[in-house]
């Protein structure tokens, strides 16, 4: 998987699930693929997310290992839809040429962005999905997806 370098934001919201978004910002810091950034968006929080030492601690890690982090947090609570949009419109990485949304309790594998970019570029695929797949059946997700989209070449990380 040599020479894919394609930069990703990756672009997760959060709102009173520190402990989930610790365990997802683990599992980004120990990706194998080091081409990305984060945008983290608290949608209101009762604690901001960036208030908790663990939190820190980790952001700090992420940071000493080149990546960049942005951090914002809206007062308010809007949805999740709205935080995910404001994320697409504020984004500050907008040069990088993939954007990947996560949720704050995603567990990510260490080679999960890899795998993505791989596929995405050997593939020629637009867009990718990180679908769930169905216990013993990860194929079927694959194959509903591609049939709802024949004119486009979908991938999924799972293989």
């Amino acid at each position: 998987m040599e020479g894919y370098n394609m930069r990703i934001s990756v672009h997760v919201t959060t709102k009173d699930r520190s402990t989930e978004l610790t365990v997802l910002l683990h599992t980004l810091r120990v990706q194998t693929y080091p081409h990305w950034d984060l945008y983290i968006q608290d949608d209101g929080s009762g604690t901001p997310m960036h208030t908790f030492k663990f939190i820190q601690d980790i952001i700090t890690r992420i940071k000493l290992q080149g990546h960049a982090v942005h951090y914002d947090r809206q007062e308010n609570s809007y949805g999740v839809c709205q935080a995910r949009q404001r994320m697409i419109d504020n984004d500050p990485f907008k040069e990088n040429p993939l954007i990947l949304r996560l949720d704050d309790d995603c567990v990510l594998e260490p080679d999960y962005l890899a795998r993505l970019v791989y596929a995405m570029q050997k593939t020629g695929a637009g867009w990718a999905s990180g679908i769930t797949p169905m216990f013993g059946q990860p194929e079927a997700v694959v194959r509903e997806v591609n049939s709802a989209f024949p004119e486009k070449t979908v991938v999924n990380a799972i293989g």
